[in-house]
Order: C-alpha cells, then sequence, then structure tokens
C-alpha cells in the first residue's frame, strides 16, 4: 500500500515523539501535614480528607506552637480560618529554607505576614480558574469549577511576587507565591456531612502536593530546570517542580 508522503512524515514524527516521551506526567505526592486547629471542627475533617488521599496528617491545637516547636518532620503545615500562629517567625524561616510548604484554607487577615496579600474576607461568588498554566490547574478547563460546599475567601490586595490561579468575582481565591511554596486557596468539604465534591478533592490535593514538593526561589525566572525532562526549560533559574518524565 501506498501512503502520500505527508502522512509518511506526521507518521515518523509521531514515532519519534512517542519513542522520546511515549507519557510524560507528573504524579501527587504523599506527604506528611500539620494541621493547625482553632477549635472548630474543620480541623478533623480535613484531617480524615488528607488520609483518604493518601497524606499522613495530625491536628495541633494552634497554642502549642511556640517559638521553639520542631517542624523538620513535616512536608508542609497547614493553616485554617482564625488558627495562623500569634508567632509565624519559625514558619516563614522554615519555609524560606524550602524546609516546610504552607497552605493557608479560608484565610484570614494574618496572610499579610506571609507576604500573600493584605488581608481576606468571606465570599458567597462561584469559583473559577482563570489560569490553567501552573501544575496546580493544569488538569482543569478555565472557566467556573464546581467545587460542591465550599467555604470560600478572597484575598484582598495581593502582594508582588504571588500569582492568581482561581478567583471569586475577579477577586483572587487560589493564589500562590513564586518563589516560595505558599498557598493560599478556599477549604473544600467543611463542615462534616457536607458534600465532598471529586473535582474539590483533585484540587486540594494538587495544592498540597505542590505546596510539599515545591522548591523556593529567591528571585530568577521558574521553569523545569532538569535538563533529562521532556518539559526542560533553558531559560529557567529555578525549578518549580513542573518537570514532566516519559512513564517506563
Amino acid at each position: 500500500m501506498n501512503f502520500p508522503m505527508p502522512f509518511l512524515f506526521v507518521l515518523l514524527i509521531t514515532k519519534f515523539l512517542l519513542i522520546a516521551c511515549p507519557a510524560c506526567s507528573q504524579s501527587l505526592g504523599s506527604y506528611d501535614i500539620l494541621i493547625v486547629s482553632s477549635g472548630f471542627n474543620y480541623s478533623n475533617n480535613a484531617q480524615e480528607q488528607f488520609q483518604e488521599m493518601g497524606h499522613t496528617a495530625i491536628v495541633i491545637d494552634q497554642s502549642m506552637l511556640g517559638s521553639d516547636y520542631d517542624y523538620s518532620s513535616y512536608d508542609l503545615i497547614v493553616l485554617g480560618y482564625n488558627s495562623i500562629p500569634n508567632d509565624l517567625n519559625p514558619i516563614i524561616e522554615a519555609n524560606e529554607n524550602c524546609q516546610l510548604g504552607i497552605v493557608v484554607m479560608r484565610a484570614d487577615n494574618q496572610i499579610d505576614e506571609l507576604s500573600l496579600g493584605e488581608s481576606a474576607f468571606w465570599s458567597e461568588g462561584d469559583f473559577q480558574i482563570d489560569n490553567n498554566s501552573h501544575w496546580i490547574t493544569e488538569s482543569f478547563s478555565l472557566g467556573q469549577l464546581d467545587l460542591s460546599f465550599t467555604y470560600r475567601s478572597v484575598v484582598s490586595g495581593p502582594f508582588v511576587n504571588t500569582t492568581a490561579l482561581g478567583t471569586i468575582e475577579g477577586d483572587a481565591s487560589l493564589l500562590v507565591h513564586n518563589f516560595y511554596n505558599r498557598v493560599v486557596m478556599p477549604y473544600y468539604g467543611h463542615p462534616e456531612g457536607m458534600p465532598w465534591s471529586p473535582l474539590a478533592e483533585e484540587l486540594t490535593n494538587r495544592v498540597l502536593s505542590w505546596a510539599a514538593s515545591a522548591p523556593c526561589c529567591d528571585g530568577g525566572s521558574l521553569g523545569c530546570t532538569d535538563s533529562t525532562a521532556c518539559n526542560y526549560d533553558t531559560d529557567a533559574d529555578c525549578d518549580d517542580s513542573s518537570c514532566a518524565y516519559p512513564i517506563e
């Protein structure tokens, strides 16, 4: 059977791509999570949900987090509404040393200390994805995302060096720091007994995995810096955990 030259050319290129990179992907991880409690039932609810995702999660009261608390056994810390410790300096130091990721769910007014925004407030609007070029959101289409029941919050006055991935009525609701692994997001699945959307679970799990594994980068452009990866970026100064590798 004779094939036209354009068809053979496309077939040859496709075969080359499949050999070089048969199925590039980045998998979600399993991490040790510290959930800070302020007495609300969201903490135990979050612990159960995170464990169902395959993570190890423990809950601790915010009063226990003194300046000498040892965070070295955790990959990330989850801070919720009214559960941000008075002294954030040890947490920020561990984060800037790339030892601890920070996820703020249903943010409150202390997010300014984390260089994320001026303040946060409650919103009842619809959540939508506005940027899906980031690893957290790359599996979602742009537009409204049905997350079922959600305690939503938005960030007022996002600081420089942050990127809004999701918004509610134009205000940042899913916000990442560009150089440190810090994320502000709505809290999904609270209170206990309310529906837990599969989309909410996927997005939450991607937030947790990125915050736990993304390296900090104090200046410079972000991208994949591993030359063996399928999406190696020769212009990137700092790795952003976006590297994808062939599935063997």
